[in-house]
């Protein structure tokens, strides 16, 4: 008898133990569905998990082999470089005609994507009869540039225009027009946030894709207290609304750089790097979260600044750049790239590739 007790409950025992282990397992599978699904709360939903490709933009006039350019193809091995080959601008007579083509120092080791930049008052000038034969006189540069310099590029053509109300038709004529001389090539334009916010006024460009230059978001020659590089508070504005009739590519800004305006708050001018002396207070003194005035005078960019001008300093910070990408990756935009402007050592080395990396993942 008394082993038949001891039997039983000694079954009772195991069977005690089984329920808590399975109690155990249960709320381990279910800590575990609730961590997975936190931690994906902020993910972008991309559909099937489509891959985002990489690629920096190259506005130099000179190209030749740099540190960045080694550190892009080691963090990302198929990033691509978007190389502005030339500018179409409004000559002293007012003809529209190419400058400042790019120069082989040295030949890309990364596929190019060629850029062509048009400026919107050139474009202006151009007859409507005349818009054909721009693009022809185009496609033809660029397809020379491409094949006199053996470059590694792949068939697309970004084309990079400002366009307005006045020379939307004219624009839009030239891409239709490209079209027809490269009828196997990708077409792309770039894309400002109010065109994207607004398709049904500004029009939406005949091409098969369309990048969001995600910077330049405020006025630049307009004095304030305000960055207008990169401001989410204003890109979250025009993130809104439905989603664009074209795929989408993404650029991100890597830049800084301070404007300048006199005593009476007038644009004076831009310096492409910011003074070394900025936080030296018996040379600057702090006016607000972006501004300062020059307390002694300077010599900065070619030019003096004098004492009593104001700057105001613009930069393309790390955390400002994260809190955009998640913004980006979190509204209706899936791009198929990501785009960084632009190639240069001291950016590069600025932002650190492990960041570019990081603002990269919140797309993938």
């Amino acid at each position: 008898m008394g082993g038949r007790l001891a039997m039983f409950e000694s079954i009772k025992r195991a069977r005690k133990r089984s329920r808590l282990l399975q109690l155990l397992f249960v709320s381990l599978l279910s800590l575990l569905v609730f961590f997975v699904f936190w931690g994906m709360r902020d993910a972008p939903d991309r559909e099937g998990g489509s891959p985002v490709s990489v690629g920096f933009y190259h506005w130099k006039t000179f190209f030749e082999a740099s540190k960045s350019e080694e550190l892009v193809r080691t963090a990302f091995g198929d990033a691509e470089i978007y190389l502005r080959l030339f500018d179409v601008v409004k000559d002293e007579k007012g003809g529209v005609v190419p400058v400042a083509t790019v120069i082989f120092r040295e030949k890309p080791t990364l596929p190019v994507v060629p850029v062509i930049y048009i400026d919107n008052d050139a474009l202006s000038q151009v007859p409507a009869q005349e818009v054909d034969l721009l693009a022809d006189k185009i496609t033809g540069r660029v397809k020379k540039i491409l094949d006199d310099n053996r470059l590694n590029y792949r068939n697309e053509v970004q084309f990079d225009c400002d366009w307005t109300p006045s020379t939307q038709e004219r624009f839009f004529a030239l891409l239709k027009r490209v079209r027809v001389n490269l009828p196997e090539w990708t077409l792309s334009a770039t894309l400002r946030l109010h065109q994207l916010r607004y398709p049904e006024k500004t029009g939406v460009p005949p091409v098969d894709r369309a990048c969001l230059m995600a910077y330049n978001m405020g006025e630049l020659r307009t004095y304030g207290d305000h960055n207008s590089i990169l401001d989410t508070e204003v890109a979250a504005r025009y993130l809104k609304g439905d989603p664009y009739p074209l795929p989408l590519d993404v650029a991100l800004p890597l830049f800084s750089w301070a404007v300048v305006f006199d005593e009476k708050e007038n644009y004076q001018r831009l310096l492409r790097k910011i003074p070394e002396a900025l936080n030296d207070p018996k040379q600057f003194k702090p006016m607000g979260r972006f501004l300062y005035r020059v307390i002694k005078d300077q010599s900065e960019g070619g030019g003096d600044i004098t004492e009593g001008s104001i700057i105001r300093v613009e930069q393309s910070k790390k955390e400002d750049l994260r809190a955009l990408a998640r913004l980006i990756a979190r509204s209706h935009i899936k791009p198929g790239a990501v785009l960084f402007y632009h190639l240069d050592d001291e950016l590069i080395k600025g932002i650190g590739i492990d960041e570019i990396k990081e603002i990269v993942g919140f797309f993938r």
